[in-house]
């Protein structure tokens, strides 16, 4: 298991696309630690936000407020990213297999266009959540997101294949545009 923990809150969001189980496996802290990463429009490192403990695998735990921190596990394959705490815009995006469990919310498009995996949210989930962005014609293609709490706007919009299941509250146009799927 490798643990990335949040020492300082990022000032302006963090584009962190990086932080996948494909990308650190087999890396060590160090490696990790160099990775690439844009603070606003300021190139910087993984290291210089968290801290990170034991080497590369496909187990990734993360914790902090993540609020600001956008496209953790983006396009992910395989392997599995627990958050313990908030998760920012773009969680699990574009992504085709593992797992992704959220003790907190997640920000806006969180699952937009994946295309397999699971992503699970504890809380609320924002907009767009599983849905396609402007200008694709296709959201959600395969896969499952379940959230306990409530969803934003345009949930599963475009949706192709897939499910989608909110406990609570939608927002509105949920469904909209959509093939198929549940």
């Amino acid at each position: 298991m490798t643990t990335l923990t949040l020492k300082r809150q990022p000032e302006a969001p963090l584009e962190a696309a990086c932080i996948t189980p494909d990308n650190v496996a087999g890396k060590t802290a160090a490696a990790i630690a160099a990775l690439s990463v844009m603070h606003g429009n300021e190139p910087a490192v993984l290291g210089d936000f968290f801290r990170i403990e034991g080497n590369g695998t496909h187990d990734l735990v993360l914790c902090g407020d993540l609020g600001r921190v956008k496209n953790v596990a983006a396009g992910m394959t395989a392997g599995s990213v627990a958050i313990r705490g908030d998760a920012g815009m773009h969680l699990g995006a574009g992504m085709r297999g593992g797992t992704i469990d959220v003790e907190g919310n997640a920000g806006d498009w969180a699952g937009a266009e994946m295309r397999g995996g699971r992503i699970r949210i504890r809380g609320n989930a924002g907009h767009g959540l599983g849905g396609a962005y402007r200008g694709s014609r296709h959201g959600m293609n395969r896969g499952l997101i379940l959230v306990e709490g409530s969803a934003g706007n345009e949930t599963g919009a475009g949706m192709r294949r897939g499910c989608i299941a909110v406990r609570g509250d939608a927002g509105d146009f949920a469904g909209a545009f959509m093939i198929a799927g549940t």
